[in-house]
């Protein structure tokens, strides 16, 4: 991977435990009847036609750092802890992920359609696909840094473990 790469035609494998947890199901204690798999397979369906994942990945070399920021590529992430969770961090490599807008926008459809229950089921398909995207990047950044002699780590999001959102 070079300075910037953009990834495109990933397979998504939509774990359908995620989506269902999205919906408020418990794994192994709550079952989700016929009619809700029945929704979620059409859900997932319709989500499968209007998602198109593509990712822009960027290794960038650490310019600065500290027990709660990292510097680099003209940006600085406050991540509490990050300098001691991880270490003294040498590269990094972000990515940003999308599915593209036309999940969001039939999402959009469906409720003032007042297709509610398809409407909500969607949404969750479209963050269980996220979430696989997430995964998927991150496995390839893996390997790309192994390949390049770097240790690597888990990834980090905008809202896990200590980074604030803000």
């Amino acid at each position: 991977m070079g300075a910037g790469t953009v990834l495109a035609d990933i397979p998504l494998a939509i774990d359908p435990d995620e989506v269902l947890r999205f919906q408020g199901y418990k794994r192994g204690i709550d079952v989700p009847t016929p009619d809700v798999l029945a929704l979620f397979e059409d859900a997932l369906a319709l989500g499968r036609v209007v998602m198109a994942p593509r990712a822009a990945v960027r290794w960038l070399d650490v310019t600065d750092r500290s027990t709660h920021t990292l510097s680099a590529g003209g940006v600085t992430l406050t991540i509490a802890d990050i300098g001691t969770s991880w270490g003294p961090i040498d590269r990094l490599a972000v990515a940003v992920c999308t599915i593209g807008d036309a999940l969001e926008r039939k999402v959009s459809e469906l409720w003032d359609a007042r297709e509610l229950p398809l409407a909500v089921m969607l949404d969750s398909v479209g963050s269980g696909a996220v979430e696989s995207l997430a995964e998927y990047v991150n496995d390839v950044l893996c390997q790309d840094g192994l390949e390049r002699g770097l240790k690597v780590t888990n990834r980090i999001s905008p809202g896990y473990g200590r980074w604030d959102v803000a």
